[in-house]
């Protein structure tokens, strides 16, 4: 195979793309389709190879091929590996750890793409605590490694010539149908035939996103280049117009994509697409040639998978310990920190396990896989024991602070569980029960899960969920909105609980800027649809901890640290009172109680981070667990009852 150095240009361009946009640039928005562009290229170098030892032999090597691919993977993972784990250990609380030791198992068997799209959804962990989420797509690519090179080799020795574009055609056109489907949350198929299966996908922004089957027709994009890749290339200038088009197709998407762009769908083709043209059209252009042909892209390109993998970790862990957002100067440093990293990583870590740097001959292949092996075991083992023993508390001694902290997973799992056994449901007929109501999003979870342990059987508690997007189909005069939101509508009002409740709370994540124009509707709303003589408690807004669990460990084993960490709690979770201004003078002008949310959890000095027994009040930044549920509305049913009684 001949060497194609614009291919290393190629690489350099997608690496620089994805380590732009993890910085936050904002120019690189839709930075991630870098790992697109990795995916075409690897499509395409990966069938010419097979292609041409099938060819020439007219037989397979995967020893050899499989060999290949360790040695150009393994070392630089593995270094990769250690340096998290390591960093982890010192930085990272319990909490963070155990997710971390899970996504390291996963990782070292390549399947840690399937352990980051299982962790998807509402309550997801910030991605900045996850040094080894880029590893997804490296995961995608070893499992693409396990199914087309066989494949592969399979048709081309025992099929027609044409059979390999035609499968390379229909595999890329049954993919992009896949994330047409599956984007909606799982398919008609599923949901009539297999429906606890169909439930797996109900994130299908993730599911598109993560999972090796919806990514195949990046791949036979780059994998059909190799049957148009003989033909005689064009003259200079259409190899130009064609290469400086295909620049442009991926300035589109890294330019103007976001996050919430639905991707990869219809929306990789332009990217992709591009990528295909310069590779094909890369030996004749003279665009090419002077740019991604240049020293500087072809060495960028050499230490691209090693920028690939170190970059990620570095913000992670920078970030991690900073608790503060990136500067100008920080991305910058990060991007030179990254590079220079890399290129140690690439010749002191990559060239020297692919051959030997004073006699260019390889390590012998059975050494360099035992090697590997005992490598990848030592890693499970080390992340298994971490995943298992809930992210090693012992880091942090023997307290009672600790403790608290041991299982974030299992608080979690626990809340989950408890909403699971209250589902929504209408109300029974009216009785001797109080029929109380919890109106909001998530954050009316927690109340409804605190008032049925507090009222127990005297009364009976259901919830109403409200899309926070749709907020303002609520006002008397709406705005235009869509049809999803006019479906939440028609059935809120068919809905009978509102009218039939005897006391109502309404209980949201509000936000200071769209207090008056997307909250107040929704009161109003509820004012509405209550009968006359219904008691309604709009509740304050909750203050928000971000990222304060990694504080409140680090504070663990200082002395009286469960007053120290309240103290500094009220510093996160900074100034409500004007907010609370504003929602009282609403609750009193529609005639409905307000409580402060923020005076319960703040009193005085401090804010209250731990219940009296010593569990935490929150698992995430503001979403209680079930004994902080509890804790909480037993704060507001006193309260209400001390406001009756004045």
């Amino acid at each position: 195979m001949q060497y194609r150095p614009d291919i290393d240009g190629l690489r350099a361009l997608a690496v620089l793309s994805v380590l732009f946009f993890h910085l936050g640039f904002t120019t690189f928005g839709g930075g991630y389709v870098g790992v697109d562009v990795f995916f075409v290229i690897s499509g395409f170098l990966i069938t010419q190879l097979i292609r041409a030892e099938v060819q020439n032999t007219e037989s397979f090597s995967f020893a050899n091929f499989y060999m290949r691919r360790a040695r150009r993977l393994a070392p630089a993972l593995f270094f990769t590996f250690a340096l998290c784990f390591i960093f982890s250990v010192a930085l990272f609380s319990p909490s963070d750890f155990e997710r971390f030791s899970g996504a390291l198992v996963h990782a070292v068997v390549s399947l840690s793409n399937f352990y980051f799209w299982t962790e998807s959804g509402y309550f997801d962990t910030a991605a900045t605590i996850k040094p080894l989420l880029h590893t997804w797509s490296l995961s995608v690519e070893e499992q693409f490694y396990l199914v087309w090179p066989a494949t592969l080799v399979l048709l081309l020795l025992k099929a027609p010539r044409y059979i390999v574009p035609i499968v390379l055609i229909l595999a890329g056109l049954f993919s992009l149908y896949l994330n047409l489907v599956f984007f909606e949350g799982g398919s008609e198929f599923l949901l009539d035939y297999a429906p606890s299966i169909s439930d797996w996908f109900s994130d299908g922004a993730a599911t598109i996103y993560y999972l090796a089957p919806f990514r195949v027709f990046e791949f036979a994009i780059g994998a059909g280049l190799v049957f148009l890749n003989g033909r005689k290339q064009s003259n200079a200038i259409i190899a130009d117009i064609a290469s400086l088009l295909g620049l442009a197709l991926i300035f589109l998407g890294v330019h103007f994509y976001t996050e919430g762009t639905p991707f990869p769908s219809i929306f990789a083709l332009p990217p992709c697409l591009g990528t295909a043209l310069l590779i094909h059209f890369g030996r004749s252009s003279r665009l090419c040639k002077a740019v991604l042909s240049s020293r500087l892209f072809v060495r960028l390109g050499l230490i691209s998978y090693s920028l690939y993998l170190i970059h990620w970790p570095i913000i992670v862990f920078y970030t991690y310990y900073t608790k503060a957002a990136l500067s100008v100067q920080e991305q910058w440093a990060i991007v030179a920190a990254s590079i220079l990293a890399a290129e140690m990583m690439y010749r002191w870590v990559e060239k020297p396990f692919r051959h030997n740097p004073k006699t260019g001959k390889q390590k012998s292949s059975a050494s360099f896989g035992l090697c590997c092996a005992l490598i990848a075991l030592a890693f499970c083992f080390a992340g298994a024991s971490g995943w298992a023993n809930q992210g090693w508390t012992w880091r942090y001694g023997d307290g009672v602070v600790v403790h608290a902290f041991g299982d974030i997973g299992k608080l979690q799992r626990e809340r989950a569980a408890y909403l699971a056994q209250h589902a929504p449901e209408e109300f029974s007929e009216a009785g001797s029960k109080r029929q109380v109501l919890v109106v909001g999003d998530s954050l009316a979870d927690d109340m409804l899960i605190g008032l049925v342990q507090n009222l127990g059987d005297a009364a009976e508690v259901q919830s109403e969920r409200y899309n926070q997007l749709c907020y303002t189909i609520f006002a008397e005069e709406s705005p235009p909105v869509d049809e999803p939101c006019k479906s939440i509508l028609a059935n809120l009002e068919n809905s009978t609980k509102l009218p039939q409740a005897d006391e109502v709370y309404i209980v949201f994540s509000m936000a200071p800027n769209f207090w008056a124009t997307e909250f107040v509707p929704l009161v109003e709303y509820v004012k509405r649809r209550t009968r006359p003589g219904t008691q309604i408690v709009l509740l304050g807004r909750r203050p928000q901890f971000h990222d304060f669990h990694s504080i409140a460990v680090s504070m663990a084993s200082e002395e009286d640290a469960v007053a120290g960490i309240e103290q500094r709690a009220l510093e996160v979770a900074g100034d409500l009172a004007p907010l609370d201004v504003q929602v009282r003078a609403t609750a009193e002008e529609l005639g409905i109680d307000f409580i402060s949310s923020f005076d319960i959890i703040c009193p005085g000095d401090h804010c209250k981070f731990f219940v009296d027994d010593g569990s935490l009040l929150f698992w995430d930044s503001g979403h209680f667990t079930v004994q902080g549920a509890k804790w909480f509305a037993s704060r507001v049913v006193d309260t209400r009852e001390s406001n009756r009684d004045e």
